[in-house]
């Protein structure tokens, strides 16, 4: 599957979220299969905001997600990775 525009949709997410600040946005269709939001956190090292998409493939059954993370929660941050989806 070719990422490229979606990519360049989380990229724009990014960049929407730092100048307005990290405000949630429901989640919304980009592609067939794909969705993006926004999340915002507050934790005791600081507040932030990810970037979440996910693309499901109900024909293998599998879901494969990017997170872009802005903020202390650093471990949240992952690049695209595909999980099996639970029955």
């Amino acid at each position: 599957m070719d990422l490229t525009s979606i990519n360049s949709a989380i990229d724009a997410a990014y960049a929407t979220a730092l100048t307005n600040g990290g405000q949630r946005v429901l989640p919304y269709i980009l592609a067939e299969s794909a969705t993006l939001r926004t999340d915002t956190y507050i934790s005791q090292n600081g507040n932030g905001f990810r970037i979440v998409c996910i693309i499901k493939n109900n024909n293998n059954k599998t879901v494969t997600t990017r997170i872009r993370n802005h903020g202390p929660d650093t471990e949240s941050e992952r690049d695209w990775k595909t999980y099996k989806m639970l029955p």
